[in-house]
C-alpha cells in the first residue's frame, strides 16, 4: 500500500481542523521516548473509540484491540522500536496488557493521569507499583472528577460536524457526526453491528471505500435481501492474523 500524498495550505480563519489524535500535556512530564508518547496518543484515540462503542470488561474498564503490527504501521517504526515503546508505557504505569489465549487478540488497558491538589504524601499511592523506579510524576490529594476521556479531549468539537471520527473495532470506519446520525436514524438497532462487520471485513481484506456511509448502507441492503437480520459478533471474536502484542 503506497503512502498517502498531501498538499499543504495556510490555515485560514474558516479552516476546518484536520483529523488529529489527542496528546495530553502530562505526557511531557513522564520520562518517555517520543515514540512512546506518540504511541500513547494513538492508543488514547482508540480508547475514546472503545469508550464510545462501550467496549468494557466486567469491571467497567475500557479496553483496546490494537496489535503490534498495526502499531508499526501507524508509527512507521520497526517492531523492536514498538516493543520498547509498549514496555516503556507499561513501566510508567500508563498501559496494561491482558492476554486472551492463542488466536485471540490481546486487550490493552490505557490509563490516564489526573493532576491532583494538595501536598504530596509519604505513603505509596493506591495501585501504584512500589519498585522504587521513577516512572512519572507523583500524585497525591483529591483527584479531579473529570474522568471521562472523551469529554476531556474532544469537548471543543461543537460546530465541526464535517470532521470525521473513527468507528469500528479497528478504527478504520470514518464517519462525520451528520453521517452517523443519519445512519442511526435509519438503523437504530443494527448500526453498531453493521459498523463492526464492515470494520472486520476491511481489516481482513484491506478493502477501502470512498464513502463509508454508502458502504454501510450497501451492507445493510445485503442483509435485508438475505433476510438474515443484523450480523452477530461476540466480544471474543478471534482476529485471524498476526497479532504479536
Amino acid at each position: 500500500m503506497s503512502d498517502p500524498q498531501y498538499s499543504t495550505f495556510f490555515i485560514q480563519r474558516d479552516s476546518k481542523r484536520p483529523p488529529y489524535i489527542p496528546f495530553p500535556d502530562y505526557l511531557m512530564d513522564y520520562d518517555l521516548s517520543m515514540t512512546a508518547r506518540v504511541l500513547y496518543a494513538f492508543l488514547l484515540n482508540r480508547a475514546m473509540l472503545s469508550q464510545r462503542n462501550k467496549w468494557t470488561d466486567g469491571l467497567g474498564r475500557v479496553y483496546i484491540i490494537f496489535s503490534e503490527k498495526k502499531m508499526c504501521e501507524v508509527l512507521h517504526k520497526g517492531l523492536s522500536a514498538v516493543k520498547k515503546a509498549v514496555a516503556d508505557l507499561e513501566r510508567a504505569g500508563l498501559l496494561t496488557r491482558k492476554k486472551n489465549g492463542l488466536g485471540k487478540p490481546n486487550h490493552l488497558y490505557l490509563k490516564i493521569a489526573m493532576q491532583t491538589v494538595g501536598k504530596p504524601t509519604t505513603g505509596q499511592p493506591e495501585n501504584r507499583p512500589s519498585d522504587g523506579r521513577k516512572s512519572g510524576p507523583l500524585t497525591a490529594g483529591k483527584p479531579t472528577t473529570k474522568n471521562n476521556i472523551e469529554s476531556q479531549y474532544i469537548s471543543n468539537l461543537n460546530g465541526e460536524e464535517d470532521t470525521p471520527s473513527e468507528y469500528g473495532d479497528f478504527g478504520n470506519i470514518r464517519l462525520t457526526e451528520k453521517q452517523y446520525a443519519r445512519l442511526k436514524a435509519d438503523y437504530p438497532l443494527d448500526l453498531d453491528s453493521y459498523i463492526r462487520e464492515l470494520s472486520y471485513l476491511m481489516e481482513a481484506t484491506e478493502r477501502t471505500y470512498a464513502d463509508h456511509e454508502a458502504a454501510i448502507r450497501s451492507l445493510a441492503d445485503e442483509h435485508e435481501k438475505r433476510d438474515t437480520g443484523p450480523p452477530v459478533c461476540s466480544k471474543d471474536y478471534s482476529y485471524q492474523g498476526d497479532d504479536s502484542s
